[in-house]
């Protein structure tokens, strides 16, 4: 009995990085998506942060969760450290994404280096706290 349990939840773990990989894939590809339709409509213009905006999800989420999938007794991320990492990997990709808006459009704002800034402090501070959890699921 405990061992069917055990191996329930231990698919279910792997389960849940397939699935935040698949979110990010997902996320990823509608940023690709977005910055070809943006660009279409630029009038010939274009800015490497607009086009480039995807790869931010698609590595540090999909091929993140991707490693930790693989690499076997890697704890589950979870609590503070998720949303920590999630928020920097959203700001970065934002952010990169209005600073494409702002090269496309031909004007420049100190205000967009924040979102670099911020999200790699935030993501740092994920890792930090996945770090120091010490109460994390382990596959």
């Amino acid at each position: 009995m405990y061992t069917s349990v055990n191996r329930r939840m231990k698919n279910d773990i792997r389960n849940v990085f397939v699935k935040r990989s698949f979110i990010y894939f997902c996320v990823s590809m509608f940023c690709a998506l977005f910055g070809g339709i943006y660009e279409i409509f630029s009038h010939g213009v274009y800015s490497s942060y607009m086009i480039y905006a995807f790869l931010f999800p698609l590595i540090g989420g999909t091929l993140y969760n991707l490693i930790l999938y693989i690499i076997q007794g890697i704890k589950l991320q979870n609590g503070m450290s998720l949303i920590f990492y999630n928020t920097g990997i959203a700001a970065l990709t934002l952010g990169s994404i209005i600073r494409g808006i702002l090269d496309i459009y031909g004007t420049d704002n100190v205000l967009a280096n924040v979102y670099r800034y911020a999200g790699t402090v935030l993501i740092l501070t994920g890792i930090v706290f996945y770090i120091l959890d010490k109460e994390g699921v382990r596959r």
